[in-house]
């Protein structure tokens, strides 16, 4: 399931393990990204929610995935301005590349502003 699988990919990087990222977690978090065995598994969990299989994210697909991280119906806006924001050439989807550079870090900040 999705959720999980986010989950504990942030939560590897909470060295204190109280829920939170501190900013040196963060950086961490950062800083693994970059790093080729991170990227593997993020373009792994990419390709799950990649629900039909088109090589992109659609709006419908980001608000499935919302749905499913925040336990009930996603908040449009707010799923609407995560797509914005990740999207980096607006063509209204979020392609692999995108969601590798920008929207792990992102749905990071959107947990731990959650909690």
């Amino acid at each position: 399931m999705i959720p999980k699988k986010v989950n504990s990919f942030i939560l590897k990087f909470d060295a204190d393990s109280n829920g939170v990222l501190s900013a040196d977690e963060f950086t961490a978090l950062n800083d693994a990204i970059n790093s080729a065995r991170v990227t593997c598994a993020v373009e792994e969990l990419f390709s799950e929610m990649d629900s039909d299989g088109d090589g992109v994210l659609s709006l419908t697909e980001l608000q499935m995935v919302w749905a499913r991280l925040s336990e009930g119906k996603p908040d449009e806006k707010q799923v609407q301005s995560f797509l914005d924001l990740v999207d980096e050439n607006q063509d209204g989807v979020v392609s692999k590349d995108e969601f590798v550079t920008n929207a792990v870090v992102r749905i990071a900040m959107a947990i731990n502003t959650s909690k």
